[in-house]
């Protein structure tokens, strides 16, 4: 969920299915089984929606970017909130998270179908639109704090992680897209990589 919070059980394989009209309104088990910690409490509790929600509604597409990529990216986002009520939505919203990255490399290179995602990648990265520097999760090394639990990646200035994204989202987005039976909570971090990332290739309006 997020740096300040932890899973409570271990996470048991289950066979989903189609839920029961009654249990459709009602939150995964599995994605109430995180607790937070509460600064205003001290004290560890139990996630609720409204906390969940305040994450998802965190990650927004800034004005520039053009309404057709801001429509393809709201598939993502909204699949991610549902995910509260069945928690395999968030491998679906990751996937639809790397889609949406494609789709507004398209549009700002014009590229036709011809032109593989890896390539509108490559692209974007050597020109320069995307960078180290648009992820929140990537800070400055002297920013760290020893000792920290929080996952972020120490940046430097060789944009060593945004290189790597050229091959790991076309490998990523190819392997959900033949079908995968993992199932995880990471589909918060993808959805908001992806729009940082698309932030990124368009100019914020003055």
């Amino acid at each position: 969920m997020s740096n300040v919070s932890r899973h409570t059980h271990t996470m048991s394989r289950r066979l989903d299915r189609l839920k029961p009209l009654p249990e459709l309104l009602v939150p995964d088990s599995r994605s109430v089984d995180y607790e937070r910690f509460d600064p205003d409490l001290g004290a560890w509790r139990r996630i609720t929606l409204e906390d969940f929600y305040a994450q998802v509604a965190s990650i927004s597409l800034h004005a520039g970017v053009p309404p057709p990529v801001r429509e393809q990216f709201a598939s993502a986002h909204n699949v991610l909130a549902y995910s509260w009520l069945y928690y395999p939505f968030n491998v679906t919203a990751q996937f639809l998270a790397y889609v949406s990255i494609e789709y507004a490399l398209r549009d700002r290179y014009n590229a036709d179908r011809k032109v593989s995602f890896r390539r509108l990648i490559d692209r974007a990265v050597t020109e320069g639109l995307v960078a180290d520097a648009g992820f929140s999760h990537i800070i400055p090394p002297q920013e760290r704090l020893l000792g920290s639990p929080i996952p972020e990646i120490s940046a430097d200035t060789s944009n060593a992680y945004v290189k790597r994204l050229v091959d790991a989202l076309p490998g990523l987005r190819n392997h959900l897209a033949h079908g995968s039976n993992m199932l995880h909570n990471s589909g918060l971090g993808s959805v908001r990589i992806a729009s940082e990332f698309i932030n990124q290739l368009f100019p914020v309006p003055t």
